[in-house]
């Protein structure tokens, strides 16, 4: 297969490298690879000794770049590594910083890990530790430090590599034994060698060096052979134990479980050592390019092929192109064996792609998806577009193909709003899969909906709210209207309307206005003066007409006894100019009043009692309460003839 995207560089003899092939690679590339003849990277990594992207400097303490110049490292080595230059790997027998520090007692005399000084076998009869530096402590000796001392005369400590005392044997002990392990008591005769007790039917425990147990308690003369416990030497060490007396610890076993006799692991090794064939122990750091649990996981690309970190499995420094600390993803956007490949310019998210396959780790650019063989090199089709063609094209006139890229449609199915045609017309008020349904009337603002449910968009229109399906199919609840029901009627006699709050049906006593929210004050009651006005009224009307009656009829009696006699001046009489003074004649003399008044005349006497027009008054500000709404207001002016024309009786109301 053949990638497009990868950048080419110009065409330089081996050896050369750079824009006008005027540079000189390194010459250190790993299995004499020709460097990148642009850049003079190592696309294989470095040789041993070298390291950096053109492997041109060796191994600078903490991994410092070297002198352009002369190549050498201004800060010294780094550990495992010689010479000015530190690209020569340390002597055998020595490690460390500038090779500066001696192995110690590694099995079978290997040599040391230049780099951390680690025996690759473990250490060899009576030395511990790491790295091998410690004699066992005191009392034990051997493999692992793993044996006890025997009893040696006036508490000597036995020899830590072979065990031996070194002035004999303890009183009591063998002194033919070296170890002085052995007790110079014999059993008693009569039961058969390994058995004791009753009738010897009980074998004996697990005597150092098969010695035979006490015939009548079964106990071990000595020690117990290494892995068991208790005087009879019959009960295995506990778990994490081995050896002799139990008192070795499993080292660097899974689970912290070994062998209770000499310790090997029973379940494989702690990450970061291997169980080796030949000694059957974990008592080797993980090599040979491995790491983590038994070793299994494989190390990244370390620089110069150096063995990663035993437990992390980090590397010092990192073959060019990959990225540290584990030197197992490309640098940038590339991929392959040495990362010598770009990534596809069409892979999404970051760019990035898996370092071994090539294929996209963020999934394809807007517009593509992957083809048969997993690139992104194909042009979104069949209705979608977007990253990884995943989202749904809308309603493209024809059922056409939109953009692969913007997912926009070159002209729309009728009721879609292009450029996507994925939303109905906003001026169509409509919903559904294919814009064929309206929305509801009762919705709020602009009266849209949404495409899908239908549901209103701006909630309800006034006086509706959403019902169990969430349309706004319903009227407020009683004593409550406006947009969301929010509001709460008036001081209405019955509900108000569902959509501006009017009161339907009146207020309440107290309230007024179309919303009965302004609250109004009780009118005094008038009744009380009212009815003593209307009573002194009309005791004014019947004492008016008594002393009418009265006069009238004193005046018929004057008449009736004045006729032989002429009437003296009336107080109303009046005379003309020049008349006579003392005329007793009826000349000239005119004469209001009533004393000449007839019985025919005296029915229309009651005519100047008139009732007034009130259409000039202002009305009476006072409300009317119930029960005197039918009486009117009425005002009455008494004339009498003796009265002078223009005085008035009493203007009243009657409530």
């Amino acid at each position: 297969m053949i990638n497009n995207d990868i950048e080419l560089s110009p065409a330089c003899k081996d050896g050369l490298y750079g824009a006008q092939c005027d540079q000189t690679c390194s010459g250190h590339c790993k299995d004499n690879v020709p460097c990148d003849n642009y850049y003079g990277t190592c696309p294989t990594g470095c040789s041993t000794g070298y390291r950096g992207a053109d492997c041109r400097c060796g191994h600078c303490r903490n991994g410092a770049d070297c002198d352009v110049t002369t190549l050498t490292c201004p800060i010294g080595c780094d550990k495992g590594w010689d010479t000015q230059f530190c690209n020569q790997s340390c002597p055998a027998g020595t490690h460390g910083y500038d090779c500066g520090e001696r192995c110690g007692q590694c099995a079978d005399s290997d040599t040391c890990n230049t780099v951390t000084g680690l025996c690759p076998k473990g250490c060899q009869a009576g030395w511990k530790g790491d790295n091998c530096k410690q004699e066992c402590e005191t009392g034990k000796y051997g493999n692992n430090c793993s044996s006890s001392c025997g009893h040696c005369n006036t508490g000597d400590v036995c020899h830590h590599i072979n065990g031996t005392c070194p002035r004999g044997c303890a009183a009591g002990f063998d002194p033919s034994d070296p170890l002085c392990d052995r007790n110079c008591e014999f059993h008693r005769p009569g039961c058969p060698q390994g058995k004791y007790g009753p009738g010897c039917q009980t074998d004996c425990g697990n005597c150092l060096n098969s010695a035979t147990c006490y015939a009548t308690t079964g106990v071990c003369p000595g020690r117990c052979d290494p892995g068991w416990t208790n005087p009879y030497c019959n009960d295995e060490c506990p778990s994490g134990s081995f050896g002799d007396d139990c008192s070795m610890q499993c080292k660097n076993c899974s689970q912290n479980r070994c062998y209770n006799v000499d310790g090997e692991c029973l379940e494989g090794c702690k990450p970061g050592y291997q169980w080796t064939p030949q000694n059957h122990f974990c008592n080797e750091f993980c090599h040979n390019g491995g790491y983590g649990d038994n070793c299994s996981e494989p190390c990244g690309h370390c620089s110069g092929g150096d063995q990663c970190n035993p437990f992390t499995g980090t590397c010092s420094a990192c073959q060019p192109q990959f990225q540290p600390p584990f030197c197992k993803v490309c640098i940038g956007k590339r991929y392959g064996a040495s990362c010598e490949l770009n990534c596809s310019t069409k892979c999404g998210g970051d760019g990035f792609c898996d370092k071994d396959s090539g294929r996209c780790v963020g999934g394809c650019k807007a517009g593509y998806r992957p083809g048969e063989n997993g690139f992104c090199n194909e042009i979104c089709q069949n209705g979608g577009y977007g990253d990884n063609c995943s989202e749904p094209c809308g309603h493209c006139s024809g059922g056409d193909q939109c953009n692969p890229f913007t997912g926009t449609c070159a002209s729309c199915q009728p009721q879609f709003q292009p450029p996507f045609c994925k939303v109905c017309h906003n001026t169509g008020n409509r919903h559904g899969a294919s814009c064929e349904l309206n929305c509801s009337t009762k919705c709020g603002g602009d009266g849209f909906c949404e495409q899908d449910s239908g549901r209103c968009v701006d909630g309800c229109a006034a006086g509706y709210r959403p019902g169990e399906k969430g349309f706004c199919n319903e009227i407020c609840e009683e004593g409550t209207y406006g947009e969301g029901c929010s509001m709460a009627c008036g001081k209405c006699t019955h509900s108000c309307r569902h959509n501006d709050g009017l009161c339907i049906g009146g207020c309440f006593d107290g309230y007024a206005g179309p919303y009965c929210a302004r609250t109004i004050e009780s009118s005094p009651n008038l009744a009380g003066p009212v009815a003593g006005a209307v009573f002194g009224g009309l005791c004014v009307i019947a004492l008016s007409i008594l002393l009418v009656w009265l006069l009238i009829r004193r005046s018929r009696k004057r008449s009736s006894s004045e006729t032989a006699r002429p009437p003296p001046p009336s107080p109303n009489q009046s005379f003309e100019p020049g008349a006579p003074d003392g005329l007793n004649g009826q000349a000239g003399l005119q004469e209001t009043g009533s004393a000449g008044v007839t019985e025919a005349e005296e029915s229309h006497i009651y005519d100047g009692l008139q009732t007034p027009d009130d259409s000039d008054r202002a009305p009476y500000s006072t409300p009317v309460f119930k029960g005197q709404q039918d009486k009117g207001r009425h005002s009455h002016t008494y004339q009498n003839p003796a009265w002078h024309a223009s005085d008035t009786g009493h203007d009243y109301y009657n409530l």
